[in-house]
């Protein structure tokens, strides 16, 4: 762990950041403390073929994952015996309520980023396609990208709203 870069060190603290969305009460520095100790006490291996930071980054990803499982649970949106099954964000959202507060938030954040693109209007087009559940092939011929300038638009969107949504500073 000492023998970790600044660089890898700054990106585990920025994916620890980005795996806490939607985890209700956990902060990016006990996920990544987690990781870590479930590393440490074995609970989890590191295969030696693979890159530390991606295996820490998974590691995350799985406790992260089961932290919202544990919320959906907890908040009654899935039933303890469909916690384990996978469930797309579609079947999620269906059993959540949604209440005029969670509304009001989710409505200023699309404001929030639609001016985030405004300067932008490809990258605003690609996420509306996102939205609806475009193809890529569907949104290259509609905007008559192609798969170069198409993956040029994804990193420049996940640049823009990783910065937006996280700190650059650990």
């Amino acid at each position: 762990m000492e023998g970790l870069s600044t660089d890898d060190s700054v990106r585990l603290a920025q994916l620890a950041r980005l795996r806490c969305l939607g985890a209700l009460g956990l902060e990016w520095q006990d996920l990544l403390h987690e990781a870590f100790i479930r590393v440490l006490d074995g609970r989890r291996r590191w295969p030696r073929d693979v890159p530390f930071v991606a295996f820490m980054a998974q590691t995350m990803r799985s406790i992260a994952s089961e932290t919202r499982q544990a919320d959906l649970v907890e908040f009654g949106a899935l039933d303890e015996h469909e916690a384990g099954e996978e469930q797309g964000p579609a079947a999620v959202l269906a059993k959540t309520d949604i209440t005029p507060e969670r509304e009001m938030a989710g409505r200023q954040m699309l404001l929030e980023i639609e001016a985030l693109f405004a300067e932008d209007a490809i990258g605003l087009a690609v996420l509306e396609a996102a939205a609806r559940g475009d193809s890529a092939a569907e949104v290259q011929v509609r905007l008559g990208l192609d798969s170069t300038a198409y993956a040029s638009t994804l990193r420049r969107i996940r640049r823009r709203l990783t910065g937006y949504l996280l700190p650059t500073e650990p």
